[in-house]
């Protein structure tokens, strides 16, 4: 991180309610998630906050008019077996659940691979921000492949 960017961090109150963006809801989250393909967009729902993304697979950039958003406008393909995502036009502005801010020009970039056994989703996250990164910042983590519908999100306030 850049000085400034640890100086500016500003915690926030995760029991609100208040849907998260990205990156936060993809890598600081347990919850199931699951994936909908459609051939022109995959969908992505995540439980925590009813979260839904589009995926576009058509290659195109973003349109020109294209508002920035909390998800930002993700366009992915795929790479062998791996769906590979880039996502930008975010505007959320946080990295991390403790407030690390990030700039709307962020960059996110992440691959989702399908385990040999299909127990596992192994994650990559690209983030790059020069506003708040001296580099790209690197996330690997892996979930549990995940065969259930996934549910409503319960949120109960100030829990």
């Amino acid at each position: 991180f850049k000085s400034e960017a640890v100086a500016a961090r500003r915690p926030f109150d995760v029991a609100d309610c208040d849907p998260q963006g990205m990156p936060r809801i993809m890598h600081t989250n347990a919850f199931p998630r699951g994936l909908i393909n459609l051939g022109s967009a995959i969908v992505l729902r995540t439980e925590l906050f009813d979260t839904v993304r589009t995926i576009h697979m058509d290659g195109a950039e973003p349109p020109a008019d294209e508002p920035k958003s909390r998800l930002g406008y993700s366009v992915g393909r795929w790479d062998g077996d791996a769906l590979v995502v880039r996502t930008t036009l975010v505007d959320w502005p946080y990295f991390d659940e403790i407030g690390t801010p990030q700039s709307d020009e962020v960059t996110i970039t992440e691959r989702f691979t399908l385990s040999g056994d299909q127990t596992r989703v192994d994650y990559e996250m690209r983030v790059v921000d020069e506003t708040t990164f001296t580099s790209p910042a690197v996330i690997d983590i892996q979930w549990q492949a995940f065969a259930g519908e996934v549910q409503r999100y319960n949120c109960r306030p100030g829990r």
